[in-house]
């Protein structure tokens, strides 16, 4: 994904097409939000560069170049919630509307005592505007978000209904009853 702005709600279902761009979606979100992402897993490689900064060029390399990974979030209409109002109040980027932001940056960065010329890549989660203001894994935890697999043959999901994805999305909408309800007597189709 070059540079793509997708609204969200409190509850999201990503549907497409193969190589449309709805795992990478999905890590981007998780390398924000999901305090369970080993730090490891935020360091990004050099296929996780879009491909059209490369110019048709195969032997292109992004961190030669010092290209940069940046993703940001906007948070809004969160002031009805307290916990999530403390968590935000200083990624603040407007006040009317009140909206926070919370990036993450890959890139080259500057470390003591290693040459200039060898390029050290590292990531950073900040909030706000200030690249300055980072944000501890610690506040992350507390921006509820759930990550489930993709639902790929909703036969054999469904069989195997304990380890479902279905499932989890449908008790996370709060629909599993109905469902379940469904399945049991197949009157519901």
């Amino acid at each position: 994904m070059a540079d793509v702005d997708i609204p969200l709600g409190s509850t999201n279902v990503i549907v497409g097409e193969n190589r449309a761009g709805k795992s990478n979606l999905a890590h981007a979100l998780r390398i924000l939000f999901d305090p369970s992402l080993p730090n490891s897993d935020r360091h990004l490689r050099t296929e996780d560069f879009w491909d059209g900064l490369s110019a048709g060029k195969n032997d292109w390399d992004p961190k030669k170049e010092k290209q940069e990974i940046t993703i940001s979030v906007d948070i809004e209409d969160f002031s009805d919630d307290e916990r999530v109002s403390a968590v935000l109040a200083d990624a603040l980027v407007s006040r009317d509307p009140l909206r926070a932001r919370i990036t993450y940056k890959y890139g080259p960065r500057m470390i003591p005592g290693v040459e200039e010329d060898e390029t050290v890549y590292n990531w950073i989660i900040y909030r706000g505007s200030d690249e300055g203001n980072l944000m501890p894994a610690e506040l992350r935890g507390f921006l509820h978000l759930a990550f489930l697999h993709a639902l790929r043959d909703v036969e054999s999901d469904v069989a195997g209904w304990r380890r479902s994805p279905l499932r989890q999305l449908l008790v996370v909408l709060g629909h599993v009853r109905f469902v379940v309800a469904c399945l049991l007597d197949r009157s519901c189709r």
